[in-house]
């Protein structure tokens, strides 16, 4: 799953682990060896830094779907800026993501790993 760089979508019960999963997945993409010491992995993968853009919709604003646009443009810019790349919040977000991930690949010369959590929280939310 790691290493072929396609999309996988998780679905597990509630109070499944996801949202550990996830943030494993960020520890292991930023690289970040000494978190993995003694564990099965950790001879077993080139522990090599890569972006990473994380996104729980748990902490995202969602009142109304153009609340929600407004917290992704602005989840994705503060994102980006921490790897002091800055894009004009231009365009439609998918627009804006898809140079998010560009600028990054470009600046940095890495595959951007981008990891969701919490993706149905708006949606359940406002269902019925």
């Amino acid at each position: 799953m790691i290493d072929e760089g396609i999309c996988y979508f998780l679905s597990r019960p509630r109070r499944f682990g996801k949202s550990l999963t996830i943030a494993t997945l960020c520890e292991l993409f930023k690289g970040r060896k000494e978190l993995f010491e003694g564990l099965w992995i950790e001879d077993r993968r080139e522990f090599k830094e890569y972006p990473v853009l994380i996104f729980d919709f748990n902490g995202i604003f969602h009142e109304d779907p153009s609340s929600l646009r407004q917290g992704l443009f602005l989840r994705i810019r503060d994102q980006i800026n921490d790897y002091e790349v800055d894009l004009l919040e231009t365009g439609n977000l998918s627009n804006y993501f898809q140079r998010a991930i560009v600028s990054l690949e470009n600046k940095l010369k890495q595959k951007v790993v981008v990891l969701i959590d919490e993706y149905d929280k708006p949606i359940l939310d406002h269902l019925g």
